[in-house]
């Protein structure tokens, strides 16, 4: 997005969050066209699938990003490479928010539908496409369970850290 600098400390409210967004306006901006791409391109078929997928991937995804913002237990920060190492001001550590309680349900009942329902298919087609649903929300469930967790998530990933430790460190312009 047009902002690329840390959010200055003690800032907060409403100018947080405006902040938090000018740093990924252009990467959401783009999301949305793609969103549009899919739903045109899909317009009318009989397979609505990918966009189905695609708007789902997408709900979870903005759930996390405000769940993030919002504050959760693991933040994940670490994955984060240097050159966007600022995004990291606009993440908070906290044992929970408001949003998360709602999130865990509202997915929760989603998985269990879509599971009910690849259940009761009426054919192979429709069974395929609930479960393929179902799977990858249950999947983006237990990433949304290991922002909570006592637990380092960066101790999983310490293999892959070790890359990047080296790396060389390419010359500045």
């Amino acid at each position: 997005g047009p902002r690329r600098t840390p959010c200055e400390s003690g800032c907060g409210g409403l100018v947080h969050a405006r902040h938090a967004l000018e740093a990924v306006l252009y990467h959401e901006c783009a999301i949305a066209a793609g969103a549009g791409l899919v739903a045109f391109v899909t317009w009318g078929g009989p397979n609505q699938v990918g966009l189905l997928t695609f708007a789902l991937l997408w709900l979870m995804r903005t759930s996390a990003k405000l769940n993030l913002f919002l504050g959760v237990r693991n933040l994940g920060e670490a994955f984060l490479p240097d050159h966007l190492a600022y995004l990291r001001t606009f993440l908070r550590r906290r044992r929970m928010n408001p949003l998360y309680p709602v999130s865990l349900v509202a997915s929760t009942a989603g998985v269990v539908l879509l599971a009910l329902r690849a259940a009761a298919g009426a054919s192979p087609f429709e069974t395929t496409g609930s479960m393929l649903l179902a799977v990858l929300l249950a999947l983006a469930l237990l990433e949304h369970v290991f922002m909570m967790l006592p637990l380092s998530s960066e101790v999983l990933w310490a293999w892959g850290f070790r890359s990047r430790a080296a790396a060389p460190v390419p010359p500045t312009v």
